[in-house]
Order: C-alpha cells, then sequence, then structure tokens
C-alpha cells in the first residue's frame, strides 16, 4: 500500500462534498412541515456533490486501478445525470412516488460503486476498504427499502433516502480526511 495522498484541494473538495451530503440528509428528516417537494430537492442537490465527488475521484486519483477510475466516473456520470434529469423534469411530469424511486436508484448505484472500491482498490488501506464496504451495503439497504416498499409514506421514504446520503457524507469525510478515494 502506498504513502500517497490526494492533493489538499481535491480532499478538501471531498470532505466539503460529504459535510454537504451529511447536513442535508440530517435536515431534510427534521422538516416535516416543509413541502414534499422542498425536501424532495434538497435530496437532488446532495446528489449532485456526490455524483462530481465521484467524477472528480475517477479521473484524478491516479493510484487506483484504471477499472476502478473508469467505474468511478461511469457511476458520477450517471448519479449527476439522474440527478440533474429529475430536477430538470420533477414537477407536473413526474408524481413524488417516481421521483423517490429515482432517488434511490440513484443511491443504489452510489452504494455499489463503494463496496467495488472498498472490494478492490489494494492501495487503499484496509480499514478504508472496510469503511467503503460498510457504507456501501448500508446505502444499497436504505435504497432497497424504498425500492421494495413503495407504499410507505412519502416523509418515510425521504428519510431513508437521507439515511443513504448520510453514509455516503461520511464516506466521503473520511476518505477526504484520509487523503483516499
Amino acid at each position: 500500500m502506498s504513502d500517497w495522498k490526494a492533493p489538499n484541494w481535491l480532499r478538501g473538495l471531498e470532505i466539503i462534498i460529504g459535510l454537504v451530503a451529511v447536513v442535508l440528509g440530517i435536515i431534510v428528516p427534521l422538516m416535516p412541515d416543509v413541502a414534499v417537494e422542498t425536501l424532495i430537492f434538497l435530496l437532488y442537490l446532495a446528489l449532485l456533490f456526490i455524483g462530481i465527488g465521484r467524477i472528480l475521484i475517477g479521473a484524478l486519483f491516479k493510484l487506483l486501478p484504471l477499472g476502478l477510475r473508469i467505474i468511478s466516473i461511469i457511476a458520477g456520470v450517471v448519479l449527476l445525470g439522474l440527478a440533474i434529469t429529475i430536477l430538470a423534469y420533477q414537477y407536473p411530469y413526474f408524481g413524488t412516488a417516481v421521483l423517490i424511486s429515482w432517488l434511490a436508484i440513484v443511491l443504489l448505484i452510489n452504494g455499489i460503486t463503494s463496496i467495488v472500491v472498498g472490494g478492490f482498490a489494494k492501495v487503499l488501506a484496509n480499514w478504508i476498504r472496510g469503511l467503503l464496504v460498510v457504507v456501501g451495503v448500508l446505502t444499497i439497504i436504505s435504497s432497497i427499502i424504498v425500492l421494495v416498499y413503495p407504499d410507505v409514506a412519502v416523509l418515510t421514504l425521504t428519510f431513508l433516502l437521507s439515511l443513504g446520503l448520510i453514509w455516503s457524507g461520511i464516506d466521503a469525510i473520511i476518505t477526504g480526511i484520509k487523503g483516499a478515494p
């Protein structure tokens, strides 16, 4: 394993992205009186940051194997593209349930990407790899619950999506501090 760390500006950006995701993931369920559309918008915002972070890690973290970098970039582009598409066509074209399902799919993709990077990035410390896998699993579980139980109240679904954002944000903060993807 190498002692190489990502450049400070990239580490700072990842920490900021993680903080935004965690803060928005915490704020969303604490605001039950806010319109569902506002809650969904806050979730989009966090997903946009996560997508950008994945793209930057894939493009700039040269110690990762090329395959993992490509997976990170593709996941980031998909996350970013879906989040922008959902935001651009939010209403009246889609119902709230469809929007929340799309958000769950975006988080599912992010969770899978975390597991793949954690499983195959041999340049990372074992504890970071383990953390990526755990965060990926928790994100996937949150997403799957939302997808499997669509009849659950919208605020409950939003809360579960918020948990996925919090897991992803914690992942970004810790890896930003350690200087690894």
